[in-house]
């Protein structure tokens, strides 16, 4: 019966000792409330002798208020408390922080502020038109170049712009709610439709856009940013399935950095140099980066609400399928192998053979005898490559075209029955553009008729 005793009494006098280590304080009802468990009470009841799953269960059932630095952790160690309390503390400090709840943002109050940063609301509702002009500098993979660009906005859903290459080339784009063109030296055709996609959207969600139709968005919070030495907002505002993503100061409510989701991947703007014009800010800089590289726009005119030669949002006259003529100058074939998956396989399998002699004999209910087997068996193994290696052929051809352009295009041949096949050198082609590509036409030798080549 001793022993029963002297058994309880070790499993009782942790509790006995956490009891006198717990700090309670008083609330207004008199109801205790315990108090948060900080490292020195971890440190108090190791040295009291206190089991270090009692302690570990203290610290999962009650409230903390630990401090998880390494140098308070050293301190917790050299005080004699063990490791797997030491983890207990460090998985309360995570769930802690995962839990806390971030501070609520009010999105339409933050939203009317960054528009409010822009310019009065009278003034932003009476925007009906804005012309820019500046120069573009545009980092690819091929290199750098520089455009002279002219953008003319007509709100809600019309623009034109045009873009002038250093060897003075003109390139013009134009779409409205009815139609839609681009334009480059002699030919005009369609805008294509990843293109167009990109450019709708863009209009959509158009700052200005936005201010003057914010009843048809939705406006949510979508957390923080750090964004250079600024803590930015950011703001989720969706229309259609589709959203863009604004990042904003929260103590000026100046819009820092644009996010727009597109059909060709996201496309993020950073805006600087923000300039008063007719009581409305508008940034002078633009860099803007996506699938394509990218974009360095600086802004050296810019006019809100002039007037606009109607003429420029015409349809265009004539065929925008033209037919025009390639000269191919150059043509050449590249091969390749993709390899995919696969590696090294091995097999073993058994060969040879076996002959096998018996005999028994039977009296009654037994049977004896014997069997012998002479074998000429053994393993073979083998390896080898289980990679996929598909043969590939690019072919690539530069064209001089009758509409002054030069042009480059190719096809890829992965299958035996492809018609990819190579343009020579010297002949001449009919094509014409279509939303898809532009199109050749060649006669097959063996077989006269027109082949389409994408």
């Amino acid at each position: 019966m001793k022993q029963l005793i002297a058994v309880v009494l070790c499993v009782l006098l942790p509790v006995s000792a956490l009891a006198e280590s717990a700090v309670y304080n008083v609330a207004s009802d008199s109801t205790p409330i315990p108090s948060e468990i900080t490292n020195a009470d971890v440190i108090n009841m190791a040295k009291a002798g206190i089991g270090e799953q009692t302690i570990i269960a203290a610290i999962q059932h009650g409230p903390t208020k630990f401090d998880a630095s390494a140098q308070a952790l050293i301190i917790l160690k050299t005080a004699g408390v063990s490791d797997n309390v030491l983890n207990a503390i460090l998985g309360a400090v995570n769930n802690r922080d995962q839990t806390r709840t971030p501070p609520s943002v009010d999105a339409a109050a933050l939203f009317q502020k960054a528009l409010s940063a822009i310019g009065p609301h009278e003034k932003l509702t009476a925007i009906h038109s804005t012309r820019w002009k500046g120069v573009e500098i545009h980092n690819a993979q091929g290199g750098t170049q520089s455009f002279e660009r002219e953008s003319i906005r007509v709100y809600p859903d019309s623009v034109y712009t045009t873009s002038r290459t250093s060897a003075g080339l003109l390139q013009t784009r134009v779409v409205t709610p009815d139609f839609n063109y681009r334009s480059s030296g002699n030919m005009t055709t369609a805008i294509p439709p990843t293109d167009l996609e990109t450019i709708r959207d863009q209009l959509t969600f158009d700052t200005f856009n936005i201010a003057q139709h914010a009843e048809d968005f939705t406006i949510t919070s979508a957390g923080e940013e750090q964004i250079g030495t600024a803590n930015a907002e950011k703001l989720k505002i969706s229309k259609s399935g589709r959203d863009v993503i604004w990042l904003i100061d929260p103590q000026t409510g100046r819009l820092l950095s644009s996010r727009l989701s597109g059909p060709s991947g996201d496309v993020e703007t950073d805006f600087s140099d923000w300039r008063l014009l007719n009581g409305i800010y508008s940034p002078f800089k633009r860099r803007m980066a996506g699938p394509g590289g990218s974009y360095d726009l600086t802004i050296a005119e810019y006019d809100i609400n002039p007037s606009i030669d109607e003429k420029l949002f015409q349809r265009p006259a004539g065929n925008m399928r033209q037919g025009l003529s390639l000269k191919v100058m150059q043509s050449q074939s590249v091969p390749y192998i993709q390899q995919s998956g696969g590696g090294i396989s091995t097999t073993c399998s058994i060969v040879g053979t076996a002959n096998t002699s018996a005999y028994a004999n039977t009296a009654g209910n037994t049977t004896y005898g014997n069997a012998t087997t002479n074998s000429n068996q053994h393993m073979n193994c083998n390896s080898y490559d289980t990679t996929v290696r598909w043969p590939h052929v690019l072919n690539v051809m530069f064209a001089e075209a009758s509409d002054g352009n030069s042009y480059m295009f190719a096809c890829d041949r992965a299958w035996r029955w492809s018609k990819c096949v190579p343009l020579q050198a010297g002949q001449v082609f009919t094509a014409h553009f279509t939303d898809k590509g532009l199109e050749v036409e060649g006669k097959r030798q063996s077989n006269p008729g027109v082949v389409l080549l994408s």
